[in-house]
């Protein structure tokens, strides 16, 4: 089977590879002819070349028929888009365990990895505690958790991604001013990184949806005590205060490996979900139907 492939990740990717045809639809100007469609939706209200090419992807092949597998990684796709979509073959995926009735739960994959298989990271890292995510909607975490921790342990260095995200200049140099500083820098330079979400996230079980690519990094994610649904996946990393966030740093070269490591023997033995092998065969059985 020819299986067209849009946004895919790498590690998807790899597996699939192994049972279709894959032909990447990102770059090339035509529409080749395919069997199915996998594709990674990408949100966004502005006109990018990206979206344009999303959404000329879906336009012509789910008018062909094809089955689409669309996995809503970023719970994006509007009700509009949705009942458009929806007359077609279209199957909808979203890693929320308790959100929208018309979507399938399809957790965030990652392969597995023992201490002899996982990756050769270095552990010497400029960044002690770094946040990757938006932040215009998880202010009230982030404060929480990631100012108040700079603030009362300044000796760490405590970073965010820097983007246009809604954040006033009055709350940059606030946070600034309390040691948690803006800029430009990846998980394969930062020690750890907590999993903050809003109050409905925590309440859907709606992770981070890239936790297991800074996990392949080498940074140890943090789990908020306020998200229910994951304390038995990170029981080792899960935090209430800034005092916990400090004793883990204090340990991240000696504990982050093993934690590591014990995380992906829970994803074994208590998330065989979240295994991407399962996410493959989750998609082979739809594209059976």
């Amino acid at each position: 089977m020819r299986l067209g492939v849009l946004n895919i990740d790498r590690v998807l990717e790899g597996h699939l590879q192994v049972k279709y045809d894959v032909t990447h639809l990102d770059h090339v100007k035509d529409f080749p002819d395919i069997d199915a469609l996998y594709i990674d939706w990408i949100p966004g209200n502005r006109t990018t070349p990206t979206l344009i090419r999303q959404a000329a992807v879906m336009d012509n092949y789910v008018k062909k028929k094809i089955p689409v597998i669309l996995f809503d990684r970023h719970l994006r796709v509007s009700n509009k888009e949705y009942n458009w979509l929806r007359k077609f073959k279209v199957f909808f995926f979203e890693p929320a365990i308790n959100y929208r009735r018309k979507f399938r739960y399809m957790p965030v994959w990652t392969e597995i990895y023992d201490i002899s298989s996982y990756p050769n990271v270095s552990l010497e890292r400029a960044i002690d505690l770094g946040c990757f995510d938006y932040l215009h909607n998880k202010l009230k975490s982030f404060e929480e958790y990631y100012v108040e921790f700079g603030r009362l342990y300044p000796k760490w260095s405590t970073w965010y991604i820097e983007r246009d995200d809604r954040l006033s200049k009055e709350k940059r140099d606030e946070y600034y001013e309390l040691n948690v500083k803006p800029g430009g820098f990846s998980s394969l330079n930062t020690k750890c990184s907590i999993l903050i979400g809003t109050q409905k996230a925590y309440e859907m079980g709606y992770l981070y949806p890239y936790v297991f690519d800074i996990m392949r990094d080498g940074c140890l994610p943090l789990l908020p005590q306020e998200h229910r649904y994951f304390h038995c996946l990170f029981s080792d990393t899960v935090i209430e205060k800034p005092g916990d966030i400090n004793y883990i740093l204090e340990g991240y070269n000696v504990l982050c490996i093993p934690s590591l490591i014990d995380i992906y023997e829970r994803v074994e033995k208590y998330y065989p979900e979240m295994k991407v092998n399962h996410t493959v065969d989750v998609i082979t059985k739809c594209l059976e139907e």
